[in-house]
This record gives C-alpha cells, structure tokens and sequence, in this order.
C-alpha cells in the first residue's frame, strides 16, 4: 500500500494541475504497490502506463478512489496522456 503520504502528493498534483500526464503520478507513487491494489501484475500495469488507453475505466475508478480524487479529474489525465 502506498503511503498517506505519496497519496497526498499525487492528489496534489492532481488537483494543483502540475501533472500533465498520468505517469507522472508514478514518479511519486510505487508502481509495486499500486499494481497489487488495483488487482493487476506489475508488468500490465506498466504497459498501461506507458500506454494510457490501455487503462480500463475501472482502473482509473479504483485508482481514483485510492488517490481520493474525482474520476473525471483522472480520466482526463489519462486521456491528455494518449500519444503524449
């Protein structure tokens, strides 16, 4: 599990509009821990990552949750990610 503490930071991200694209959030939050909480093997993860409409939109809800942001404050990060 992450820590409160990376969460928050993500979140902040997020919310203050620095991370333009959601692998940014991965320099902050440990893609080990992330992988086991949304159900998925390290190595689909990562392909997700580097290629953002591979994420599922229950990745992005789960993931939302755990970060506590909005689901559509994700998404559009996720989708600003595509192609990048």
């Amino acid at each position: 599990m992450p820590s409160e503490r990376q969460l928050s930071s993500a979140k902040s991200l997020i919310e203050g509009g620095q991370a333009k694209h959601i692998d940014e959030l991965f320099d902050i939050l440990p893609i080990t821990d992330i992988a086991q909480e949304l159900h998925l093997g390290y190595k689909t993860l990562k392909s997700r990552i580097e290629s953002p409409d591979r994420f599922t939109v229950g990745d992005l809800v789960q993931l939302a949750k755990l970060i506590k942001v909005e689901y559509a404050t994700l998404s559009v990060l996720a989708y600003k990610s595509i192609g990048k």
